[in-house]
């Protein structure tokens, strides 16, 4: 620990978990990293934070969120955590891909030092998911499994993805999205570890909510982050009364 830091600064770098600090930021990117941590702790819980940080292969996961907020810090926690040595994608459906790009790098992600490598691809959801109207589970599928496949050929572990499923919604694609979601199951065909990420009040506002424990069972892992709190839990336990008191909703069989 760097003996010139004042008082405060000693106190937050005394609550950076360790797996933080091996991240290799200076004390003042540290400093930054903890007090976004620190204003997010009910939401972004340890446990949480610890799940992401290891690199799980041919894991497909599932993240429920009730605020953008909260989605950013999940879905870029993912993507920060595989910066060393693997290869990043992220599919955006509420922002476009500047937008992400200038998010992450707010965030601490080198945005532009990861494109220029070639090791980051942000693309909008009209790139990969429904393209000219048309939701392809074969096609979506194969281009994951292509960009996986280049970042292996760079010498990376594989790839670390992320994405905004909003796009199914709003462009009236459910039963394409559900065989895709169940196309991909609960373990990935290719080298990879993905987050499908869920907005709950737009799924609720497309009354959709019937969807989620399908999407739930089609996944190996799920987070829900509701308004209060954030919860890490094993799909095949989890019930109706777990997703209603987390996100505050109410689904209706």
């Amino acid at each position: 620990m760097n003996n010139c830091m004042n008082a405060f600064e000693k106190l937050i770098w005394n609550r950076v978990p360790e797996y933080i600090r091996r991240l290799g930021f200076d004390i003042h990117n540290i400093l930054i990293v903890a007090l976004r941590i620190l204003a997010i702790t009910d939401m972004l819980t340890r446990e949480i934070e610890e799940f992401l940080l290891d690199f799980r292969s041919h894991a497909h996961l599932v993240l429920f969120y009730y605020a953008p907020e909260t989605k950013h810090e999940i879905l870029f926690t993912h993507i920060k955590f595989g910066e060393k040595n693997q290869g990043l994608a992220y599919v955006c459906s509420e922002e476009n891909p500047q937008q992400v790009r200038e998010e992450m790098k707010r965030f601490g992600i080198d945005a532009d030092g990861l494109r220029t490598s070639g090791r980051l691809a942000i693309s909008n959801y009209n790139d990969i998911y429904i393209i000219n109207g048309d939701a392809n589970t074969a096609r979506i599928m194969t281009a994951f499994s292509e960009m996986t496949e280049k970042y292996k050929l760079m010498g990376l572990e594989g790839m670390r993805a992320a994405a905004e499923m909003s796009c199914f919604f709003r462009e009236d694609k459910v039963k394409e999205l559900m065989m895709y979601e169940y196309a991909l199951h609960k373990r990935l065909r290719f080298s990879a570890e993905g987050i499908c990420a869920y907005n709950i009040r737009e799924m609720q506002s497309a009354g959709h909510l019937e969807t989620i424990m399908p999407i739930i069972r089609a996944h190996d892992t799920v987070i829900l982050a509701g308004p209060n709190e954030s919860l890490l839990l094993d799909p095949v336990k989890v019930e109706d009364n777990d997703v209603e008191n987390a996100m505050q909703i109410e689904i209706k069989t």
